[in-house]
């Protein structure tokens, strides 16, 4: 539901050039974002810390999560920047890949404790 509503307010924020609707998008796309990591912030936070091949793991992956994120994001970008020369299309590449960056930084983070970071999610 919340990437159908993403590329709906897309569609309407490239027809009808208006502020309202480009703020829109973004609004749609940062939540679409959410949906979309928010299980896997979920499973970052909950996994035990307690083994160092855990640990390890977890912190060779955030980073790779990290660096792809960065590098894939910088790449698309500067390439939707100069091919279509509107900001309408770099709105769901930046949130998409914001959120991929977030989330490496986020797994990283949590190598470097031993208990939960957040503790009010409660999905099994």
């Amino acid at each position: 539901m919340a990437l159908l509503f993403a590329i709906l307010a897309y569609f309407l924020a490239a027809k009808i050039n208006n502020s309202l609707f480009l703020w829109l998008e973004a609004g749609a796309w940062i939540y679409f974002s959410f949906v979309l990591y928010k299980d896997v912030f979920v499973w970052a936070n909950r996994v035990s810390m307690a083994n160092d091949l855990a640990l390890w793991g977890l912190r060779i992956l955030g980073g790779l999560v990290f660096f792809v994120g960065m590098y894939i994001g910088l790449i698309t970008l500067v390439a939707s920047a100069l091919i279509t020369n509107s900001a309408s299309a770099s709105i769901p590449i930046f949130s998409l890949l914001a959120g991929l960056v977030l989330l490496g930084a986020f797994i990283a983070f949590r190598t470097n404790r031993r208990h939960n970071v957040v503790g009010f999610w409660n999905a099994n």
